[in-house]
């Protein structure tokens, strides 16, 4: 779910491989532009890295296998292990800060929910969420002691917060429109995340927005008429990288922490999102739509 819930009409299909880039600025862009139709990435693409990956070596990932199947793998691609055996899609994944616990996203009981599992796949897959309406797109605090999500239980898709084992949910944004993809800071204190509570020149587009991680002090950072979403924080939690739809495709770019200093990082004919920094953040790993190396299982 790159973008949204697959209840919100995402498809599962994307054709797209894991490239790796040297965090160089290309020419900033700032130019409104008007938004052709989009094409929105999938639930379940080829290799997407979970923003702890590089804390135990290696990554995890969504293979579609029918529906979607968390697996990990070695930073190179290498040692490729199944964790999830479902007839029904699992996808969302990210590692716990300790690198012993994946909190994912599953329909095995007819709609969104999340789940949390041992890294190594084995014991019990326990659903944390059950409120009635979908629950997706987890992903932990620093300290591994909260995961934050996206509920529907409200009629409209809401970040939310909730201890790591599932108990003390709390609602954090409250709109009509949609607010999701949220990832908290390296220290913890913030959630950034993406929302289309916005309507530039009539459009729902999404923009990056920040808060403190009790839902306080929410605050906009990108302003286009295209979509810009997918946020992430930078290690030294300096900067947050984002992808947008500004050029006819998705880019990526970063930005620091108020919005300003915004740089365009990469510039291909195929659609570059899902940004994670590297740990040492000198590099950034990304999802790629180009030809000659689209993935699609």
């Amino acid at each position: 779910m790159a973008r949204t819930s697959r209840s919100l009409g995402v498809p599962r299909w994307l054709c797209a491989a894991l490239a790796l880039m040297a965090l160089s600025a290309c020419s900033q862009d700032t130019t409104p532009a008007a938004r052709p139709g989009r094409p929105t990435a999938a639930v379940s693409a080829g290799p997407t890295p979970s923003a702890h990956s590089g804390l135990t070596g290696r990554f995890v990932l969504i293979r579609d296998l029918g529906l979607g199947e968390v697996f990990t793998m070695n930073a190179d691609g290498t040692g490729q292990l199944r964790l999830t055996r479902d007839a029904d899609q699992d996808s969302e994944p990210d590692l716990s800060p300790d690198g012993t616990r994946i909190a994912f996203t599953s329909y095995r009981h007819g709609q969104a929910q999340v789940y949390v599992m041992n890294a190594d796949g084995r014991g019990k897959q326990q659903r944390l969420t059950g409120s009635g309406a979908d629950e997706y797109g987890p992903v932990f605090s620093p300290d591994g002691s909260r995961i934050a999500y996206v509920s529907l239980q409200h009629g409209s898709s809401e970040i939310y917060v909730m201890d790591a084992d599932g108990t003390n949910q709390r609602r954090l944004t409250h709109n009509r429109e949609i607010d999701f993809e949220p990832v908290f800071s390296p220290d913890g204190s913030r959630i950034a995340f993406t929302s289309k509570r916005d309507a530039d020149g009539g459009l729902r587009n999404g923009e990056v927005y920040v808060m403190r991680a009790d839902g306080s002090g929410q605050t906009r950072l990108t302003r286009h008429r295209a979509d810009s979403d997918s946020p992430t924080f930078s290690p030294d939690n300096a900067r947050i990288a984002f992808s947008s739809w500004r050029d006819g495709d998705d880019d990526i770019y970063d930005m620091a922490l108020d919005g300003s200093d915004l740089r365009k990082l990469t510039d291909s004919p195929g659609d570059d999102n899902r940004a994670v920094y590297s740990p040492d953040g000198t590099r950034i790993a990304f999802v790629a739509g180009r030809s000659g190396i689209c993935i699609s299982a």
